[in-house]
């Protein structure tokens, strides 16, 4: 399937200056790389590109996802399937913290170290609707390593538990985060088909104060629509990646 695209309306995704971060389940990445690279090319406001489900393995090589201006970290699921692939601004200093990522939870963390502000950790994560009870608990095991560090923590992804309806399989998933001080910040539908309009894409964050937009634009490159968000920053540290 063909999408058209529109510059000024994914420029206009995120209009407040600061970090800007971008979510989306892109469903298989190989076929729309290419509309990736124009997106980023051309939008330098965006420092950081979450994709999930990206369906890669090892027969797909770093040079084959290598878009100019930018570094990325992988995660690729061993069997068919799933994958994380976040894309970082080369002027962004940041570093992966594999220390925070269990074996048997498809997630990447990552520390940034952003000009005159306090570190601030990233978690992108993808949970598989086939996921066992027990997925929370192991969660639980980074976030609990994470909460050790007293840092500002951002949680986003796939997280297949919808909240736009009272559902006693995303209770636990809920009593977790909020028991860590996260608020959840998305509200409205990130995934609407024929039949069904779901809220299973999360941002949760443990300084909801530094967050100064969140955005579902209305953006078909997959089945689910972006999600963006800016972390606000001051003045010289926007001068600093901008």
């Amino acid at each position: 399937m063909e999408h058209s695209f529109n510059t000024d309306a994914v420029e206009s995704w995120l209009l407040c200056k600061g970090l800007h971060i971008v979510h989306l389940n892109i469903h298989y990445v190989l076929p729309k790389l290419d509309e990736i690279k124009i997106i980023l090319s051309q939008n330098s406001s965006f420092e950081c590109l979450c994709l999930c489900e990206t369906f890669l393995d090892g027969t797909v090589l770093d040079s084959q996802l290598s878009i100019p201006g930018y570094s990325f970290f992988r995660k690729d699921r061993p069997s068919l399937g799933g994958g994380l692939l976040i894309y970082i601004k080369d002027m962004i200093f940041c570093h992966r913290r594999t220390d925070l990522e269990p074996d048997n939870i498809e997630s990447l963390w990552l520390e940034f170290k952003l000009f005159n502000t306090k570190p601030i950790l990233l978690c992108y994560s993808y949970r598989p609707p086939s996921s066992k009870v027990e997925w929370v608990d192991l969660f639980s095991v980074s976030l609990d390593r994470s909460f050790n560090e007293n840092k500002e923590t951002i949680v986003l992804g796939d997280f297949n538990f919808d909240l736009l309806k009272s559902c006693i399989n995303s209770k636990p998933w809920l009593q977790l985060m909020e028991s860590l001080n996260f608020t959840q910040l998305v509200t409205s539908p990130t995934r609407i088909t024929d039949r069904t309009s779901t809220l299973i894409d999360h941002v949760f964050t443990n300084k909801p104060q530094n967050i100064t937009e969140i955005n579902i634009p209305s953006y078909a490159l997959s089945d689910h629509f972006p999600v963006a968000i800016t972390r606000k920053c001051s003045h010289n540290m926007v001068k600093a990646f901008s």
